[in-house]
């Protein structure tokens, strides 16, 4: 998790989910690595490990990368 916290960072929660909106005001104003720890539901996905790349959803760069790279 560690890992993706610094690659990522708060990008990794997804903020528009169900699991978003039931979290305390406490929670949601905590770090993402505590939101996660909570409420693993929360991660945004996917995240893609190639090696020792990580992509973070399926943007059209992680699709070129990935698919033509």
């Amino acid at each position: 998790m560690a890992i993706l916290i610094a690659e990522f960072g708060d990008q990794l929660v997804g903020r528009k989910t169900n699991e978003w909106r039931t979290l305390s005001d406490w929670l949601k104003h905590s770090e993402a690595e505590e939101q996660l720890t909570a409420k693993p539901k929360l991660m945004t996905r996917p995240v893609i490990r190639d090696g020792d790349t990580y992509y973070f959803c399926w943007y059209a760069a992680t699709q070129e990368a990935l698919l033509l790279g």
